[in-house]
């Protein structure tokens, strides 16, 4: 069995399997997927998701998450979203990650600085679970979980993960995202601190908006569904608003959002 894992999942058809750049020959190349019925894609062997009677994000979530018990037979894994490209930049990252032996390599966001606003960008754009969003932001505020910790693009993850940092991270993460919003960007910030690890960077901020393709299309909604969800918008940004300037929170409402 090779040390290093490239893994991603895939549920309810959400996305392509695609095929990397180049196929590594010390790393073995998995899919978790209830929905492709093949046993191999391509360099992608296909597993079966180990979470069952749960809806796909749960499902997609797990793996991701927990990949100290998805892959408990590997040392390392590097995690890749579907809809993001393996090239050889990322692997000559993984490279890196490897001969230096660090638990953790993420990407910064190229965008927003802060878990706040990352809430923020979720419920202007009606994104997820608007009301446990802006509860999941309320209890952060009042914890005092500050606003100056960064935040990581959660697409693309190099892990040791078993080291035991890793696990507390990952046993913390799955915690919280199961407590909150289903929006692991969410909740990945105070996971982090929750385990005092420090990401190193793996690759440019900028590495994921340029090797990232669309997700497949969703069915449209219905004008009631989105004059609904434009009034829970408004209302919830006006009390984040309101939130942010009496605790004191710096946030930038004008940063680009991409």
């Amino acid at each position: 069995m090779n040390r290093l894992a490239v893994y991603t999942a895939i549920t309810g058809k959400y996305d392509t399997l695609r095929q990397p750049e180049r196929s590594r020959e010390d790393a073995d190349y998995i899919c978790f997927s209830s929905d492709i019925p093949e046993k191999r894609v391509g360099v992608w062997q296909i597993r079966p998701i180990p979470l069952s009677g749960t809806d796909p994000v749960l499902a997609s979530r797990f793996p991701k998450l927990n990949p100290h018990l998805a892959l408990s037979g590997y040392d390392a894994s590097l995690y890749v979203d579907a809809n993001v490209l393996i090239t050889e930049e990322l692997d000559a990252a993984a490279d890196r990650a490897l001969a230096s032996g660090t638990p953790c390599a993420m990407v910064p966001h190229p965008d927003r600085k802060s878990v706040y606003e990352e809430g923020l960008f979720l419920v202007r754009h009606s994104i997820g679970e608007p009301f446990k969003v802006y509860g999941q932001i309320r209890e952060l505020a009042k914890r005092g979980f500050p606003d100056d910790t960064g935040l990581y693009v959660c697409s693309v993850i190099f892990r040791h993960h078993l080291e035991p940092r890793v696990v507390a991270f990952s046993e913390a993460w799955w915690r919280q995202f199961l407590a909150g919003a289903k929006r692991d960007q969410l909740s990945v910030m105070p996971a982090l601190a929750e385990a005092t690890l420090v990401p190193e960077v793996l690759v440019a901020s900028d590495y994921v908006i340029r090797n990232t393709v669309p997700h497949a299309a969703r069915t449209g909604h219905s004008v009631v569904w989105h004059g609904w969800h434009f009034a829970v918008r408004k209302t919830l940004e006006i009390r984040m608003r309101r939130m942010f300037a009496v605790s004191g929170i710096g946030v930038s409402f004008d940063r680009k959002e991409a």
